[in-house]
């Protein structure tokens, strides 16, 4: 077994490990001779922690993970899926802001539009209380003269009056004068 082949939660069986190293390398069945002064004949055990039967210690360690392995093997597409979505995102961003000035432009064509309408209704209103006024004065004008004309027949009336009067008490007289003496 290789050791980039070990996984987690895989122990290492060092007979397998042995033997592997045994077969990649002819010459290191030579070295095993025992009249070789460099040989240590060293036997490792390995003990499993559940054929120890004692639980309350904890684990050695994670089993190493393999070099290769060490990111999780994602395919393609997700990756590629993923840019989209940011893509997407970008472009929906870009978008919202796009309508945001649009609707900046907007409002601002519509406030100049109803400061038009403002400046128009108010110079209609001028243009109206313009014609009242005119009209006003023109009516003014017309009564100040009806009541001249009548101030003035009202004092031919007064002077007729008195003319009138006057004529009556002269009548009187003449009528007294004319009357015999009684």
């Amino acid at each position: 077994m290789e050791p980039t082949d070990i996984y987690m939660n895989q122990q290492l069986d060092t007979v397998q490990t042995w033997k592997s190293k045994k077969k990649r390398d002819p010459e290191a069945g030579r070295a095993e001779k025992k009249d070789d002064p460099d040989y240590e004949n060293v036997t490792m055990t390995f003990k499993r922690q559940h054929d120890l039967g004692n639980q309350s210690s904890p684990p050695a360690g994670p089993a190493p993970i393999a070099p290769g392995l060490s990111r999780l093997s994602v395919p393609r597409w997700v990756h590629k899926s993923i840019m989209s979505l940011y893509i997407l995102l970008v472009f929906s961003f870009m978008l919202s802001i796009i309508f945001f000035l649009l609707v900046l432009v907007k409002i601002s064509q519509v406030s100049q539009e109803l400061e038009d309408v403002k400046l128009a209704l108010s110079n209609s209103i001028q243009n109206e209380l313009n014609k009242t006024a005119m009209n006003f004065s023109s009516r003014m004008d017309i009564f100040e003269s009806q009541v001249k004309t009548l101030k003035g027949k009202f004092q031919n009336n007064l002077a007729l009056s008195n003319q009138l009067k006057k004529l009556e008490s002269n009548l009187k007289n003449l009528t007294e004068r004319l009357a015999p003496p009684s």
